[in-house]
């Protein structure tokens, strides 16, 4: 495996990191305000 390759999939796991990093965030955000609610 080349640089070039290396450095390409570690940018993609990057961003797949990041939209699932916001979708935890969304996800806690709803069960805090059911819990508010409830």
């Amino acid at each position: 495996m080349n640089g070039g390759q290396a450095r390409a999939s570690i940018a993609k796991r990057g961003r797949v990191k990041i939209r699932t990093k916001r979708a935890v965030n969304e996800r806690l955000g709803d069960a805090t305000d059911q819990r508010r609610a409830a």
